[in-house]
């Protein structure tokens, strides 16, 4: 029988190989040599594609795109040429392996982080991974195996392996000590790591979930999303000097995964078991001698991208080359993950040259493979993007090759008769980037000097000469359009910036007609408000307390979600708006609330990676979803936050919007925790 991931590649292109040399694919399935490897072999109107499963799905693919087929963009369809580029005859022979065995996305999309356009286009291009939370492979596992994308389930995972539902009323010793008392892991907790019957148990939810889903790559067993950490006197036994100093958890995180992948080595040898390097543990494996054969890791890097992650001039990725070195060190099985486009959207972003030299480095230093965040199809990220994620994708499967032939490849496959035109375009974009040493790291203020006066005059003119060569090119005018967007961003943006002071209103207008206050949330790569979902915000300070009222449009309201419980991860999972107040007397202790469109809300005392969950508040909080917007009113006794005359915040609106989430902000997109950066109201 063939292999589902076959079928779906042969059902995609067999009919284009058929149309353009008038040839069929023959596979033959063959398990010797690498994973990925195939050769092919012509013998009259036949091609057979030798190799294994993911080899033969590889192979066809890449036939395709050496006769001239590509598709560089999920949100467009498959380019056919006219004519092959190359003839049928030279393809006889024709073999390939890939440069890195781990080669993926997380697709940040859809309901179950999956979205099949997405998905088809990783499987054509050669992708064979996707991050997957583990209940999410029981509804797209069989569709990740038909693409060829086997789920690697390195997420958060605590609550998965240790079910507050299953262990939580039997075994509360299981869960975090926060702020006195053991708290839920839905609650904002973690696991308490030291308890060894804790262990005893995560061991055997791994063990079980091993042997129910064998097809899976590698098994996570991470910590929950945010904080939440265990204050018992065992866990903080764990924790090393330098943990405490910095308010870190590497010490007891090594000590767990370490036990863990023993057990495991034992239980189940066959299986691979994964862990990030992120946040406040991302020194884990530090404080591990050597790291257990099972243990695959992945780097998780915030970084800048005008300077290749080898440039020892770049302050912001010195220190993570650095540490990737040092972990490379211990251990073989250690994987990229990246944010290309996280929090950037539809900006420019010239670096696929970056991200040639890195791969090319990564390559050199036997790194496992590579994995980034990808949004679905229809978010505007793809319009700038699809050349980095498509370089990417090429340089995973190649890394010798050369970006400005992959440039020129698709300038000649898009434009046609202007693709010289569009390899200048591209090429100008490409020289504001690199023409300063200054880090691009997709800030605000990052934009204009990506798009100085002399690139915007010199791009218009070279989009004007192609559009006369290419008149009826839709997606050339895609790109002109989304040129102009850049432009008009870079004369809008200075009218929504935020005051760095908020007069605030009296109280005795909280009951009076909504007047906004020309406060704008705005989305963080443009600094533009949603003008289809537009939020508008009233601030109030009076002697004893503060308050907000908020109206949330949305042309979509009568599909928002609304959350269960008052607890964080519904609410915040949900249709929901984040207040950040700022302590009026501890420098770096803020107050974060996650309410919901029907005033459910979660709140917790924030000190650096400290959140807790159970703090106690005297909120008032109402919420009702209208016609085409909901209402959110919040006040707040002023002495729960220590707040004086003036007090500070930050407001972010979580979105979802086109099956992905949206996030706007005041001020700037949003300060989150970094309490320096919040407004102040007088």
């Amino acid at each position: 029988m063939t292999d589902p991931q076959i079928t779906e590649a042969l059902n995609t292109v067999a009919p284009i190989l058929r149309k353009l040399t008038g040839a069929e694919f023959v596979p033959v399935l063959k398990t010797s040599g690498m994973e990925g490897e195939f050769k092919c072999r012509l013998d009259g109107n036949k091609l057979f594609v030798e190799g294994d499963a993911e080899g033969v799905r590889c192979g066809i693919y890449r036939v395709l795109q050496k006769l001239g087929v590509h598709w560089f963009n999920p949100a467009e369809e498959i380019i056919v040429p006219d004519k092959p580029i190359v003839a049928l005859k030279e393809l006889d022979g024709f073999s390939e392996k890939p440069s890195f065995p781990y080669r993926g996305l997380h697709i940040c999309a859809g309901t179950h982080h999956y979205e099949d356009r997405v998905g088809r286009w990783m499987s054509f291009n050669g992708m064979n991974r996707k991050l997957t939370h583990l209940p999410e492979d029981d509804v797209i596992g069989g569709r990740l195996r038909e693409l060829g994308l086997r789920p690697d389930t390195t997420v958060h995972a605590y609550g998965l392996m240790i079910p507050d539902q299953k262990y939580f009323e039997s075994n509360p010793e299981f869960f975090a000590l926060v702020g006195g008392k053991r708290i839920r892991q839905e609650d904002g907790g973690q696991l308490c790591l030291s308890n060894p019957e804790m262990r005893g148990k995560f061991a055997h939810e791994l063990q079980v979930l091993i042997r129910q889903k064998p097809h899976i790559g590698v098994y996570g067993i991470c910590p929950n999303d945010g904080y939440g950490w265990c204050e018992c006197d065992r866990c903080a036994a764990l924790d090393t000097p330098s943990d405490r100093e910095k308010k870190q958890v590497n010490g007891r995180v090594a000590d767990f995964v370490a036990d863990i992948c023993a057990r495991m080595e034992k239980l189940e040898p066959e299986a691979y078991i994964g862990h990030y390097s992120y946040s406040n543990f991302a020194d884990f494996a530090d404080y591990l001698k050597t790291l257990p054969k099972n243990l695959v890791v992945s780097f998780t890097q915030f970084r800048c991208y005008r300077h290749a992650m080898n440039d020892s001039t770049c302050p912001k990725n010195k220190p993570l080359w650095e540490r990737m070195n040092k972990l490379l060190g211990k251990t073989g099985n250690l994987y990229i993950y990246d944010y290309y486009s996280y929090n950037w959207n539809g900006m420019p972003a010239p670096f696929w040259k970056t991200v040639a030299v890195d791969f090319k480095e990564w390559k050199k230093l036997n790194v496992h493979g590579f994995l980034s965040e990808a949004s679905g199809a229809e978010n505007l990220a793809w319009k700038s993007f699809w050349p980095v994620f498509y370089t990417a994708a090429r340089l995973l499967w190649d890394a010798s090759a050369d970006p400005d032939a992959l440039m020129q490849e698709w300038c000649r496959a898009r434009y046609g008769k202007a693709a010289g035109q569009m390899t200048a375009y591209y090429r100008e974009l490409e020289s504001a980037l690199y023409a300063g040493d200054a880090c691009f790291l997709k800030a605000p203020e990052d934009l204009p000097l990506l798009l100085p006066s002399p690139t915007l005059r010199k791009c218009a003119a070279i989009l004007e000469a192609a559009a006369k060569l290419e008149p009826e090119n839709r997606l050339l005018a895609a790109e002109a359009k989304l040129f102009e967007s850049w432009r008009e961003n870079l004369n809008r943006r200075e009218k929504y910036r935020a005051p760095d002071v908020v007069q605030g209103l009296p109280m005795n207008a909280f009951e009076g007609p909504f007047q906004s206050q020309g406060l704008y949330l705005v989305q963080r790569s443009s600094q533009l408000p949603d003008p289809e979902n537009d939020t508008e915000v009233m601030v109030f300070n009076a002697p004893d307390e503060i308050a907000f009222r908020m109206k949330m449009y949305d042309k979509n309201i009568g599909s928002i979600k609304l959350p269960e419980a008052a607890l964080a991860n519904q609410v915040y999972g949900a249709e929901n708006i984040e207040i950040f107040l700022d302590d009026g007397k501890s420098p770096g202790v803020c107050y974060h609330f996650l309410v919901g469109a029907n005033g459910k809300y979660a709140a917790s005392r924030c000190e650096g990676t400290n959140w807790n969950w159970s703090w106690g508040n005297n909120a008032v909080v109402t919420a009702e979803v209208k016609a085409d917007h909901w209402l959110l009113t919040f006040r707040l006794p002023k002495s729960d936050i220590n707040a004086g005359d003036t007090w500070k915040f930050t407001l972010i609106r979580n979105h979802d919007t086109a099956g992905s989430r949206r996030i706007l902000g005041l001020p700037a997109g949003g300060a989150f925790f970094n309490t320096a950066a919040y407004l102040t109201v007088k």
